[in-house]
């Protein structure tokens, strides 16, 4: 089998097409948390399609997954109390900004909209 490639906005993409309530930013946001705790290609890969098929879930039980591992065999609170949604999102927009800063000032290359 080849190397798995990283293809985070066609996975966001192909989430939000497959699942209406899915939202394309929400899944990105979702995934590049994924991706800042270390979790690797095949690991968010396996994490976003076992949710898509839950139809309880949504990209908040990934950012979830994302922040403790140990609650993902477990049933996951989809409905966030108020204002943790919005909290969760923009730690996660922050963190993001940060790495791309990061690898735009290493690289001498301006930060992309790309997932991290």
């Amino acid at each position: 089998m080849t190397e798995l490639r990283p293809a985070p906005r066609q996975l966001a993409l192909l989430a939000a097409e497959m699942r209406d309530d899915w939202d394309y930013e929400d899944t990105r946001q979702a995934l590049i948390a994924c991706s800042l705790a270390g979790w690797d290609s095949e690991r968010i890969y396996r994490a976003v399609f076992r949710l898509l098929l839950q139809p309880d879930s949504s990209p908040a039980s990934l950012r979830q997954e994302a922040r403790d591992p140990t609650k993902a065999d477990r049933p996951l609170r989809v409905v966030a109390e108020p204002g943790e949604e919005a909290a969760a999102t923009a730690y996660t927009r922050s963190k993001a900004d940060e790495v791309r800063a990061m690898l735009a000032s290493r690289d001498h290359q301006p930060p992309s909209d790309g997932v991290a």
